[in-house]
């Protein structure tokens, strides 16, 4: 019998090549830090610094350079197969939480973060480095008081998303997560590109080949 191809259309799964890497550092454990990147901003080297400088500027990146975390690495959801097959695939739910100590003066960040209505990715850093959600996130802050005269007082933030895909993998850039001291000195010694150049202080570069797409530290 010959099938009419245009009717009866068969299907195959594209598989990418598997890396075998025996030279591989296995990674630690534990969520570090966290960061928050508008949906609308769009990264071409997650390592470059000078990216991750410009979308705090903007207002476009908030980070969170110390916590302790987890992360569910994506939970597959199924559903009925048809023919031979039990299941079918249909997505994957991500969920985590992290915690820092609790600080009265970021209790109205946290307010906003819970009506944030998925403007937000999230980006995950690990011990080598950063995984972004790829999505927006929905977030559930909460401030518990502890019972243990010895426990800490927390922020908890529990985080879900609905991602059909594991989320990748980047290299983490040099500094931006070392500590808020850190970060700070990074974000004095900024210099914006020139379509977003504010009134400020400092020595910045004037021609706008220095500066480039985003920007550069003052010299």
């Amino acid at each position: 019998m010959i099938f009419n191809t245009s009717r009866y259309g068969g299907c195959s799964a594209q598989t990418a090549p598997r890396i075998c890497n025996e030279c591989l550092t296995p990674e630690g454990g534990r969520v570090r830090a966290v960061a928050g990147i508008r949906t609308d901003f769009k990264f071409y080297d997650y390592s470059n610094p000078l990216e991750w400088n410009l979308g705090i500027y903007l207002d476009k990146i908030f980070i969170i350079p110390k916590v302790i975390g987890e992360y569910n690495g994506g939970e597959a959801i199924t559903g009925d197969g048809f023919g031979d097959a039990i299941t079918r695939p249909l997505g994957r739910t991500h969920s985590g939480t992290w915690s820092e100590p609790f600080d009265p003066d970021n209790v109205d960040f946290y307010n906003g973060l819970s009506g944030s209505n998925g403007i937000w990715r999230l980006i995950l850093v690990t011990e080598r480095y950063i995984r972004d959600s790829g999505v927006g996130v929905s977030f559930d802050p909460t401030a518990p008081i502890q019972t243990d005269i010895n426990s800490t007082n927390l922020f908890v933030v529990n985080f879900s998303f609905a991602n059909p895909l594991l989320i990748k993998a980047y290299d983490k850039p040099e500094l931006i997560f070392g500590g808020c001291g850190t970060l700070a000195e990074l974000v004095a010694n900024y210099c914006p590109p020139p379509a977003t150049v504010l009134p400020g202080e400092g020595v910045c570069p004037t021609d706008p080949a220095e500066l480039g797409l985003y920007g550069a530290y003052k010299s």
